[in-house]
């Protein structure tokens, strides 16, 4: 089982470097643990949340959302949780931060 959860930690880890890679950004230290270096990735702009699952579905938790639109707040930045499933990744932004970002309404 310890095995299991390595493989997860690591797959969780190069997941958060991607991210940070892509995105101009870095990853915190502790996964965002620590008080002054919250979220998973921080960039100029976002403070991302990232989860991943090898599995074919994943339950999307509410407090994911408002755990990472808080820290963002605090720190004003756009937050973005990014997920990773079925080997896809995906990102979500609140609507309001989307629509000024595409230039909608």
């Amino acid at each position: 089982m310890a095995l299991r959860n390595t493989d997860k930690l690591h797959k969780s880890r190069i997941q958060e470097k991607k991210l940070g890679s892509k995105m101009g950004g870095r990853v915190q230290p502790a996964s965002g643990a620590i008080p002054m270096h919250k979220g998973d990735v921080r960039t100029p702009t976002y403070i991302i949340e990232a989860k991943r699952t090898d599995k074919k579905q994943m339950t999307l938790k509410e407090e994911w959302l408002s755990k990472i639109s808080k820290e963002a707040a605090r720190a004003d930045k756009i937050p973005m949780l990014a997920i990773e499933i079925g080997g896809k990744r995906w990102v979500i932004l609140d609507e309001d931060d989307f629509m000024i970002m595409t230039g909608g309404r």
